[in-house]
């Protein structure tokens, strides 16, 4: 059985989703049940 988030919940995930998916490269997939974000890693040095 899944559990669903309650309303309140739901919408934290929402704005936390929402600033994750705003940064450049960033992607969401589940990760142990969970949504969850990633940014690829930069190919650049720091100068």
């Amino acid at each position: 059985m899944v559990d669903r988030p309650t309303p309140e919940a739901a919408a934290v995930l929402d704005m936390v989703r929402a600033l994750c998916m705003a940064l450049p490269d960033a992607t969401e997939r589940t990760s142990r049940g969970e949504p969850s974000w990633f940014v690829r890693k930069s190919e650049r040095q720091p100068e």
